[in-house]
């Protein structure tokens, strides 16, 4: 497997966070041109006569956030380092998997090519050219808060307050350093559309490739890099220095608020999307993916698993539901790694007793709890 990243320049990040529209198209574009890459070279190296005959794998995740708490909308790609190939029709039983040369630099930069002038030309088809950008857009219209809230992240500015439109405060650490002395820089091409794929991960090495998906699905902020002063505001670590030294910045609580407030994407847009024999209608994804027969026949899992699951523990919280989805108890352990449902005390399971949606029982429920578990005190303004 090998993961393709994709960044856009910064007045295309702001459209993209809020015009899911475009985002599916970019999405669509940029894996478009990765697949059209693949055939190319399944071609020239004599695995296929065809390109038809050849089809890629791959999952495209959607990341809003970049290194430094900031709103950065890019893409991370998982696909895999080959073709499936189907030499004989489309009959899923004679498909065959066939690896690929890792892509060179100009192969790389050819794809951020395309998929520059792809989104360029989609641009001027929808009147949102970037080299004229409207003073009102759609967002700032209807939600004026959120369209500043948007930009500020971007830019690396405040919104809020009395020092609204100023700098962030930022802490320097390190040494300055130059663009001759970043050897390891990575190749910047096509207008800020740059493209990185750099990182593989070997077939048989599935602990690697669990860590690189949890990392492409990782949250927007880790509490190791979130720190609060004895001032009340917080000191975020960033991820590696910056050019100039900086290694912190400085935000207030609002502030703070307001920039994972620009992480939460738009409701009902999928931030996983699946490609080629993964796609959901594939017709080669039944002979390509483990279990996918099993699971239009009453579970995801294979036959010889389900009896193993339902022993384990209550039908209620088996692994998959009648719709083929996680537990949320199966989300959370595989999220933060916690069993929510095993006793702290005798190790028994867990059972759902009530479901609290009103106030008061809330409350009662929290009671037992240790430390201030009240509502939150609203403060009249001066």
């Amino acid at each position: 497997m090998r993961q393709w990243v994709l960044s856009v320049p910064p007045p295309l990040r702001y459209l993209l966070a809020w015009d899911t529209e475009l985002l599916a198209a970019v999405v669509r574009l940029f894996m478009a041109a990765v697949r059209r890459h693949l055939l190319a070279v399944a071609k020239r190296e004599g695995i296929v006569a065809r390109m038809s005959d050849a089809e890629l794998g791959g999952v495209c995740m959607v990341q809003r956030f970049g290194g430094s708490a900031n709103l950065n909308v890019h893409l991370h790609a998982l696909v895999c380092d080959g073709v499936f190939v189907v030499p004989s029709g489309d009959t899923p039983g004679e498909v065959v998997f066939r690896g690929l040369p890792a892509p060179q630099k100009g192969e790389v930069a050819a794809v951020a090519w395309e998929v520059c002038e792809k989104v360029v030309a989609l641009l001027k088809k929808r009147g949102q050219w970037l080299d004229a950008p409207p003073e009102h857009d759609a967002l700032t219209e209807r939600e004026p808060l959120l369209a500043s809230l948007y930009g500020a992240s971007i830019s690396g500015t405040l919104v809020l307050g009395e020092k609204a439109g100023q700098r962030q405060v930022r802490l320097y650490g390190a040494a300055a350093r130059s663009e001759d002395d970043d050897g390891a820089q990575r190749l910047k091409n096509a207008y800020g559309f740059d493209v990185h794929a750099g990182v593989r991960v070997a077939a048989s090495d599935r602990g690697g490739l669990e860590r690189l998906a949890r990392y492409m699905t990782r949250p927007p902020l880790s509490k190791q890099r979130l720190e609060r002063q004895g001032d009340g505001r917080y000191r975020i670590a960033l991820k590696a220095p910056w050019r100039d030294g900086t290694t912190h910045l400085l935000l207030d609580g609002p502030e703070l608020v307001g920039r994972l407030a620009s992480f939460v994407p738009p409701p009902r847009f999928h931030l996983t999307r699946y490609f080629g024999v993964f796609a959901a209608r594939a017709k080669l994804r039944r002979a390509v993916v483990p279990g996918y027969g099993a699971a239009h026949e009453g579970g995801c899992c294979p036959p010889e698993a389900q009896p193993a699951m339902a022993s384990a523990e209550p039908a209620r919280e088996s692994l998959v539901t009648a719709r083929r989805r996680m537990a949320w108890s199966k989300l959370l352990m595989r999220v933060f790694a916690v069993d929510v449902l095993r006793c702290p005390r005798c190790e028994s399971r867990l059972q759902r007793v009530e479901v609290c949606t009103s106030a008061r029982s809330m409350a009662a429920g929290l009671s037992g709890l240790e430390g201030d578990t009240g509502p939150p005190v609203q403060h009249r303004a001066a």
